[in-house]
């Protein structure tokens, strides 16, 4: 885009541009199938769009950069905590807290006063219960489904703390740990014997 001095801010068009009703408007004319789709030049100049004064455009560019640079950061910070997570996870569950020596097993290096168990005989896990939604009855307790709250009812099947995990689809495995009671759907699989074990280290 070619700016036209005086006229338009930079940075302006590009907030602008990103604005979902224009983004929304423009995916309803693009050309072309899905993988090669096109945004002509003549339909994005027949694009009617709101034009502050120059001063003003450049004060909302600047409000507006300012949010972007900050959501930059919170992604940033987000990436690196997520990178000291995974290597905390790889360095507690091989060497964990008293610094004491290590042996090897048949899946790796852990803490000599450590147990190697199967999943079976660590915790014992149930599938959950159907409940149609139609069948949701005014409450607070929160009914569990793949990786989120799907509703609220009335009853629990399941006192907290819990932990789920997903059964089946993209997100198979991927477990959800709930602190109070909860009702779990038979979309997950639900912690229900803990051997003792602590359920948030589960």
């Amino acid at each position: 885009i070619q700016e036209v001095e005086g006229v338009s801010d930079k940075h302006f068009l590009f907030h602008l541009l990103l604005h979902p009703q224009i983004r929304s408007d423009l995916a309803g004319k693009l050309d072309g199938t899905t993988g090669r789709q096109r945004l002509s030049k003549e339909v994005l100049g027949d694009c009617l769009i709101p034009v502050p004064p120059l001063e003003e455009q450049q004060k909302i560019a600047a409000v507006l950069g300012t949010v972007q640079k900050a959501i930059e950061e919170q992604e940033r910070l987000l990436q690196l905590t997520t990178e000291l997570k995974k290597s905390l996870l790889q360095k507690l569950f091989t060497e964990g807290l008293r610094g004491e020596p290590q042996k090897m097993t048949e899946i790796g290096p852990v803490p000599e006063s450590w147990e190697i168990k199967d999943f079976e005989n660590f915790v014992l896990l149930q599938r959950g219960f159907d409940l149609p939604k139609s069948a949701f009855r005014p409450g607070t307790i929160p009914v569990i489904g793949a990786t989120t709250v799907i509703g609220y009812h009335n009853e629990w099947n399941v006192k907290g703390p819990g932990v789920t995990v997903v059964r089946s689809g993209s997100s198979a495995g991927k477990p959800l740990y709930i602190e109070g009671n909860f009702w779990a759907h038979n979309v997950v699989l639900f912690v229900k014997r803990y051997f003792g074990n602590n359920p948030k280290f589960v």
